[in-house]
This record gives structure tokens, C-alpha cells and sequence, in this order.
């Protein structure tokens, strides 16, 4: 049978305000290693996400910096719009587990730290 993960056990929202420019440090731990194929689409995924809102596509982060390992990713996002009324980083997330669940790979871990306001 096939597990799917839930957004409301992986994901923690951050602890700390956002703003359009600040600059966050997100870390995601997979349950298994990505082959290449699968870490050279990642980078370009996350940088070209977008959210449908009031019939726009925002394209909410920047990938200032990407780093990936078999089993888990990093990234350095920068905000380019914060919308208030939702939580991008929580829609990435999402996004995210779609695409792993699919795959039938699992977030173990999900980390954002703010590096800069």
C-alpha cells in the first residue's frame, strides 16, 4: 500500500516574519537518495514555482543558492513578493510532497531559517 505524506506532520511554520526581500535558508531531508535526474530538476522547480492568486501566477522565491546530496537538499530563497493573506513557503511545501509522494519518496525533515530581513 502506498503512504502519502501530510503536510500537517511535515510541515512547521516558520517562527520568524517574512518580508519581500528577506532571505531564508530552506532544508528538505528525503527518506531516500534522488538519482541525478531527479536532483537536477529540483533547482529549476523550486525557482520557477509559482501560486495561482486572484487569477495570477505569483512567482513568490528567488534561488540565490542550491545545494543538493543524494538524500536531502538546500536552498537559499529569496523572497521576491510576500503576499499576507497566504504562506508560500507552506504551498512550496505541498507542491513538494505531490511530486516525492508520486515518486513514492518521503520528507523526513523540513527546516526554514531566516538568514537575512
Amino acid at each position: 500500500m502506498t503512504k502519502w505524506d501530510d503536510i500537517n506532520t511535515i510541515y512547521n511554520a516558520p517562527v520568524f516574519a517574512v518580508n519581500k526581500g528577506s532571505i531564508i535558508k530552506l532544508r528538505v531531508e528525503l527518506d531516500k537518495p534522488l538519482e541525478e535526474y531527479e536532483r537536477d530538476f529540483l533547482s529549476s522547480f523550486i525557482d520557477s514555482w509559482t501560486f495561482p492568486r486572484d487569477g495570477k501566477y505569483i512567482r513568490s522565491f528567488k534561488v540565490l543558492r542550491f545545494f543538493i546530496k543524494e538524500k536531502f537538499f538546500e536552498a537559499e530563497l529569496k523572497y521576491r513578493t510576500k503576499d499576507n493573506d497566504s504562506d508560500e513557503l507552506k504551498l512550496l511545501c505541498q507542491d513538494l510532497i505531490h511530486y516525492f509522494n508520486y515518486y513514492q519518496f518521503h520528507i523526513v525533515k523540513w527546516e526554514s531559517t531566516l538568514l537575512s530581513e
